[in-house]
């Protein structure tokens, strides 16, 4: 628990200083970049602390429920394209399993 709150601190902290010493875009302010990197942030901590369910483009995964998996590629046919990969979290620590199927047509 200590471990997570050190590196949402240390994220919060760094995140704002890391857009200093670019050049900045064209066209754009540093507080448009400021905001970019705030939801670059804000997207790693969703995926984190997120769902346990999610959906790209041809492939949907659960998260640590191969059961639901099974039962979705039973339900599109795509049994022979099951596969799971690690959920990797900030510095690629491990929380658990994404177990995935793809979609109807794309196995």
């Amino acid at each position: 628990m200590k471990l997570i709150f050190f590196v949402l601190f240390a994220l919060f902290c760094v995140a704002p200083f890391h857009v200093q010493g670019r050049a900045e875009p064209s066209g754009g302010t540093r507080t448009a970049a400021t905001i970019s990197q705030a939801g670059t942030l804000w997207n790693v901590l969703g995926d984190t602390f997120g769902s346990s369910y999610k959906e790209e483009g041809d492939t949907i995964c659960y998260w640590n429920d191969w059961r639901d998996r099974d039962r979705r590629a039973e339900i599109e046919g795509t049994w022979a394209c099951r596969y799971s990969r690690p959920k990797k979290i900030i510095f690629g620590i491990v929380n658990g399993r994404w177990y995935c199927t793809k979609k109807r047509g794309t196995c």
